[in-house]
């Protein structure tokens, strides 16, 4: 018998993901047949939550277009953690702000034994921070913005590995091998700011993925936290300071803004 959660994880694999693709094919009511929905099912190699699912967290109902099927590997109970910090950055970041942020998520990991790190793998500050707590063994989440079995960049394979062997979590809105898409990714971003009970952010770029999920982390209401950088290497840093965001001086400061 079909039931709602079965209809959302067929769409979604009928429409590779796409967000519009799935909502039309619920506004103009298309009926999925049980064939479609065991041929869906029969390409994944994940498990699956849907809006309409009891344990679909609470955060993704509050953000810009919620995920209506999410594709995931690993230990979604970390969806549901108190302390997660994401960390975002530029791709080709500093040594300065790549070190800073290496010793920020550490000595804040070490501070909160029950403090999870999500980021989106890409290569500089998110791979950096991510890496940091997989050397001390704590759960890190991964938001990808490509299929959930096209882990992007290949450079990352190490992060997505762990985080999908159960000491972590790597979750995905795009089903299979859906190529990764430059739009896929500032819409990814949302989900790794609505998750994120404070953001920090490192070497902030005027038209970046990062400016774009700090945004969405302000909409919502979040801590943001930005790595301090020299004006003329990241002027949108001392901008968002300058309205409001916290510059970090240690790892001291994260800590307090869980409490």
């Amino acid at each position: 018998m079909k039931n709602m959660h079965d209809i959302l994880v067929a769409m979604s694999v009928m429409q590779h993901g796409d967000w519009e693709g799935i909502y039309q094919m619920l506004k103009d009511k298309i009926p999925v047949s049980e064939e479609e929905i065991r041929d869906a099912y029969a390409t994944l190699r994940c498990s699956t939550m849907v809006l309409t699912d009891d344990a679909y967290p609470d955060a993704f109902k509050e953000v810009y277009r919620p995920p209506l099927c999410l594709f995931y590997r690993g230990d979604i109970s970390l969806l549901d953690s108190r302390k997660i910090l994401g960390v975002v950055g530029a791709r080709q970041a500093s040594p300065y702000t790549l070190d800073t942020i290496s010793h920020l998520v550490r000595d804040t990991l070490t501070a909160l034994p029950d403090a999870v790190i999500c980021s989106g793998m890409a290569r500089g500050v998110d791979a950096t921070a991510m890496r940091q707590a997989v050397a001390q063994d704590r759960p890190v989440i991964a938001v990808l913005g490509s299929g959930l079995e096209n882990p992007y960049p290949e450079s990352s394979r190490d992060i997505y590995d762990y985080c999908a062997s159960g000491k972590g979590l790597v979750i995905s809105e795009y089903p299979g091998k859906i190529e990764p898409r430059r739009e896929h990714f500032p819409f990814r971003n949302r989900l790794i700011a609505t998750l994120s009970h404070t953001l920090l952010a490192g070497q902030v770029g005027v038209k970046s993925g990062t400016s774009t999920t700090i945004r969405c982390a302000l909409e919502c209401g979040r801590n943001i936290m930005l790595v301090p950088q020299r004006i003329e290497e990241s002027e949108m840093t001392n901008e968002l300071a300058r309205d409001g965001a916290e510059l970090v001086c240690s790892a001291d400061d994260i800590v307090r803004s869980f409490r």
